[in-house]
């Protein structure tokens, strides 16, 4: 059973378990899992009240583990690429075609699925990536930590870099697109630039073009729904294999969108977690193609 461990430092003292739990990212909802467990808050190794005050130096332990009706999905043996893992959370490389979780047509074949076969527990995304995008994504184990890191979601504490194969060439070749995205009317999944939408922040720099297909890196400052194709299409270039905003063709099976690197501080830890992984094979043609034409 997980634990969090938080020894109270001189400007915490004084303060009720409580108010300690609140400043470290604890919810109402978990705190409240927490008071009904015999061990669920312990100071100094003894059960307490969360009214109790704490002291300069004490050790106040908490269980985090996941509430008994946190929502589960059926079991399914398939590959999760773990490029780290510990007790608090996981960082996967996901393979193109592979959806996070489960909906219509896609029940069991999801990451969702594998995960609750191999580790057991509730798959918690914190960044979600496209059934057809490859690349880096983190999960987290239980629900304190995966409400830590979606805090870091939208600042510089979390970082994501995709690369994107896009028809045509950017212009200017790198730049900013701010332009705020709402849901296509009538629909469920399309999104459209939408003046009465969310904000969306795009940077985007191209790294090689021959001018019909360029290689596109981009840094997310928010994460919106489809926000990367649907800021490259807004722009005049979508991405390659991106049937919804862009057009139908053989040239990838999938939209070519790769995430490649991210970045966060580790919620129990703090320490700055930084991961890459390379282009998958089907992207890389395409780079060659773009590079031999140049």
């Amino acid at each position: 059973m997980p634990r969090l461990d938080i020894t109270i430092p001189p400007e915490w003292a004084d303060k009720s378990v409580k108010e300690v739990l609140k400043l470290s990212g604890v919810s109402h909802r978990q705190l409240v899992c927490m008071k009904k467990k015999p061990d669920g808050v312990l100071l100094n190794g003894r059960a307490v009240y969360v009214i109790a005050k704490v002291g300069e130096g004490d050790l106040l332990s908490v269980s985090v583990d996941d509430a008994p009706d946190a929502m589960t999905v059926m079991t399914s043996e398939g590959e999760i690429n773990a490029v780290f893992e510990d007790e608090w959370l996981i960082v996967i490389d996901k393979p193109a075609g592979v959806p996070v979780h489960p909906a219509k047509g896609h029940p069991t074949d999801t990451l969702a699925n594998f995960y609750a076969a191999s580790r057991g527990g509730v798959f918690r995304p914190v960044n979600r990536l496209d059934r057809g995008t490859s690349g880096l994504m983190v999960a987290a184990k239980n629900a304190f930590i995966h409400s830590n890191l979606a805090r870091q979601l939208h600042t510089d504490d979390f970082r994501r870099e995709y690369l994107a194969v896009v028809h045509g060439a950017p212009v200017p070749l790198s730049g900013c697109v701010d332009a705020p995205i709402g849901r296509c009317e009538g629909a469920t999944i399309r999104r459209q630039v939408d003046i009465l939408g969310d904000r969306a922040v795009t940077n985007y720099e191209t790294l090689s073009s021959n001018g019909e297909l360029s290689l596109v890196r981009l840094v997310l400052e928010t994460g919106r729904t489809h926000q990367i194709r649907v800021h490259m299409s807004h722009i005049g270039c979508p991405l390659a294999g991106d049937f919804l905003y862009g057009k139908e063709e053989e040239l990838i099976g999938r939209t070519a969108l790769h995430s490649e690197k991210i970045h966060f501080i580790h919620p129990v830890t703090g320490h700055a977690m930084d991961f890459s992984s390379p282009l998958p094979p089907d992207m890389t043609a395409i780079v060659r193609r773009i590079t031999e034409d140049l």
